[in-house]
């Protein structure tokens, strides 16, 4: 009868054991069907769309698979932009040098195929340099833009004297303000700022560039530095023409050139390429104009 007794024990476990082993069989033939499903989802750029509200290995699994593919859509989408802003890019370069290049042949032309009298020779020479330095210019300030657009250079801030940044600026424009017989004058004390010292005197100097560029004759340009709790602030403040309120907000446009302006030289990308600059070290930039009276640009760098 006992013998009888643990048979039957040992039948039912058994079949119990198979029963789990089929129940648990199903299971992970339905989990590995769940997981492929997620998985082809992942390579169709399809998003994961698993409940996840549990803590089982199922839900772990896609928990996973979940921010691997929310990872590739984040490269995917800075990858398409990337491409955008270097196709935008590259469309901005064939029109922007068009101009330039045009009036260099038709210059260079006339010069080898005309007679001319000398005096004419020299002013076709002049404007062909011009051009020339046009030319270079542009090229130079878009390949700065595009390097710090693309990554291929990285402002690196560290904790610098602004003063001999800002003293790099005002004397590397020194000359053009001197033939213009314009007046710097500078109250900074020495405040410690964090800042990418060559890239930031390369956006002083764009500032200042525009202010002796667009100041009259025999004008005066301010420099103030004021530190404040989290920022320090650089205003350049000059006598010059002024910039309508409706043009303000375009300024900061890569090759914006207000047509008022159109018979002094320039390119239209320095305040395109300070903005960058500053933008990519934490600060900003405000602009404050009248037309007639003047222009205010006042740069915030973080302190620390």
């Amino acid at each position: 009868m006992n013998q009888v007794i643990w048979l039957g024990i040992g039948l039912g476990m058994m079949m119990m054991s198979v029963g789990g082993i089929y129940y648990t069989r199903r299971q992970l033939v339905k989990i590995i069907g769940q997981i492929d499903a997620q998985i082809d989802n992942l390579t169709n750029g399809n998003k994961i769309d698993a409940e996840l509200n549990d803590e089982t290995l199922t839900s772990k699994v896609f928990l996973k698979l979940k921010r691997l593919s929310e990872m590739l859509v984040a490269q995917q989408t800075a990858s398409q932009q990337q491409h955008q802003q270097i196709q935008q890019l590259i469309a901005d370069i064939s029109h922007q040098v068009k101009t330039p290049i045009a009036n260099i042949k038709m210059l260079n032309d006339t010069l080898l195929e005309q007679p001319l009298a000398e005096n004419n020779r020299q002013e076709m020479q002049r404007q062909l340099t011009g051009q020339v330095n046009k030319l270079a210019e542009l090229v130079q300030g878009m390949l700065k833009a595009s390097q710090l657009e693309t990554g291929a250079v990285v402002v690196q801030p560290s904790e610098q004297l602004l003063l001999g940044t800002l003293g790099q600026a005002i004397s590397d424009i020194g000359v053009q303000a001197e033939k213009r017989s314009i007046e710097i004058h500078v109250e900074c004390p020495e405040v410690i700022v964090k800042h990418d010292p060559k890239w930031t005197a390369e956006a002083f100097f764009n500032l200042l560039d525009n202010a002796v560029k667009y100041t009259p004759v025999g004008g005066t340009i301010q420099i103030v530095c004021q530190p404040l709790e989290l920022y320090t602030r650089i205003s350049i403040t000059d006598t010059g023409m002024g910039i309508s309120e409706d043009e303000q907000a375009q300024v900061f446009q890569r090759f914006y050139r207000s047509p008022s302006v159109s018979q002094i030289e320039g390119v239209g990308i320095g305040l395109f390429l300070t903005n960058q600059i500053i933008q990519q070290q934490g600060g900003y930039l405000r602009m404050t104009s009248e037309v007639g009276a003047g222009t205010t640009l006042d740069v915030f760098l973080p302190n620390h």
